[in-house]
């Protein structure tokens, strides 16, 4: 079986894939447009698809992600998986999440928030004015 795992069988087997599919879109449109010998096309094509699924059947799928060179544990199945990563060093936990810090920093957000809708508040007034005199000075 280490022929099906070389480059050249990858090409003769999507060749063949291909083949095969032209030789079935060929028959149906032969008997859609009702030409001579579309039963003959139409035949020849199907069996071929016959013949490609009982081929791809046989041969099995690939295998084409090599993940087990990233994760060097993934193919034992009771191994400790861990990602390669610049150091060997545990990964260190995160800090708990104190109430009264988070307190403070959403406190000091909604301050933010509240200067910035003021803000935009002052802008939205500075653009009506400006838009009525400018309406004034188009009229007269």
């Amino acid at each position: 079986m280490s022929f099906v795992k070389t480059k050249g069988f990858k090409y003769l087997k999507n060749l063949i894939i291909g083949l095969g599919a032209a030789v079935v879109l060929l028959g149906a449109l032969f008997k859609l447009e009702s030409w001579p010998y579309a039963s003959t096309m139409l035949i020849i094509g199907l069996g071929t698809e016959a013949f490609i699924f009982l081929f791809l059947g046989l041969v099995g799928p690939e295998k084409d992600y090599y993940w087990e060179k990233l994760y060097p544990g993934l193919d034992d199945y009771h191994s400790n998986i861990a990602p390669l990563t610049a150091g060997a060093a545990a990964p260190e936990q995160a800090p708990a999440l104190n109430g009264e810090v988070v307190e403070q920093q959403l406190g000091g957000m909604l301050t933010e928030l509240q200067t910035m809708s003021k803000n935009l508040s002052a802008l939205k007034a500075l653009q009506e004015v400006d838009f009525s005199g400018t309406s004034e000075q188009i009229k007269s």
